[in-house]
């Protein structure tokens, strides 16, 4: 009697991920990147490997980042004689941080142009570490775009400046 092993069929995913912008990648608790797969047979060596050849594409900044496995982990002994396998990649997605930039009202005597207000006092909530915001950016037209009060009274007045996404919200 003849007797024919064949291989098993296997499918690895690299797990999805996500974070915000300046955040730590979201890796396992031993600094892996997480997979899936439904076969329960793998050894402690093949789990192992398959963790250590799991990497993701560089960046940082706000976008999609592929997290692969390497071609070394694909050609490992482990591996190629008993498992046809499947490898399927997985992606982080790094979104945008929020970032708030507050204006404080101005003085505006009459007979002043509203429009020619500089704004030169704001707060800023929600930079992401080792960032900085260059104020001559923050004064600049075509980086922020202000949005003026009307002034209907005759008297000194208090004008609120507020950033266009403030304005669209209070509409």
């Amino acid at each position: 009697i003849k007797f024919k092993i064949t291989k098993a069929v296997l499918t690895i995913k690299a797990s999805n991920k996500w974070k915000v912008y300046g955040e730590a990648d979201p890796k396992e608790a031993d600094g892996s990147w997480a997979y899936t797969t439904a076969y329960t047979g793998l050894t402690d060596a093949q789990k192992a490997a398959i963790k250590a050849g799991l990497t993701r594409a560089e960046g940082e900044t706000a976008g999609d980042y592929k997290i692969s496995f390497s071609d070394e982990l694909k050609a490992n002994d482990l591996f190629k004689d008993n498992y046809t396998i499947t490898w399927t990649d997985g992606w982080l997605n790094i979104e945008k941080a929020d970032l708030t930039i507050t204006a404080y009202p101005q003085t505006l005597y009459l007979g002043n142009d509203v429009s020619k207000l500089v704004q030169s006092e704001y707060e800023i909530e929600g930079l992401v570490k080792n960032t900085t915001v260059n104020v001559v950016t923050i004064n600049d037209e075509e980086d922020v775009s202000l949005v003026f009060g009307t002034v209907t009274n005759t008297k000194e007045t208090l004008v609120p400046v507020y950033s266009a996404a403030e304005e669209e919200a209070r509409s």
